[in-house]
This record gives structure tokens, sequence and C-alpha cells, in this order.
């Protein structure tokens, strides 16, 4: 019993999966990030360990990612 009860944890949890976003910028730039939120006139994300933030005007499109697509080169 006490092996099969991680078991059915493990099974009765259900599965999460972080989405990606990929952020394209009016320059051409697209930046692949886990998460954004909104501050005024501006998108805001972490990145690389510090907080980036765009205006909303340079920004082109906020697309999601699905789980089995390939992140762009």
């Amino acid at each position: 019993m006490k092996k099969l009860l991680p078991l059915i944890i493990l099974l009765l949890i259900p599965s999460t999966c972080i989405a990606s976003y990929i952020i394209k910028l009016k320059s051409g730039s697209e930046i692949i990030v886990y998460s954004y939120w909104r501050e005024g006139n501006k998108i805001l994300f972490h990145y690389y360990g510090g907080t980036v933030g765009f205006p909303n005007d340079s920004i082109e499109s906020i697309d999601e990612l699905s789980e089995h697509s390939d992140f762009p080169n």
C-alpha cells in the first residue's frame, strides 16, 4: 500500500502545462515568454532574471504558443 499511494496521488493530480507566448514587436523582433502582464500602456514580462517592458504601440501581436508547436528559430 505504501508504494501504491504515491502512484495514486500522481495520477489524481492533473497534468499542468506551462503556457508560452510569443511577443512580436513592430521592429520585427520576437520574444518568447512564459507569462506577461499589462501595466498602464506597457506590456511587462520576466526575462533573464529581470523585468522587461515595451510600450503597447511597439507591439505588433502577442500569440499563445500551442503545447506541440516548435519554438521559432
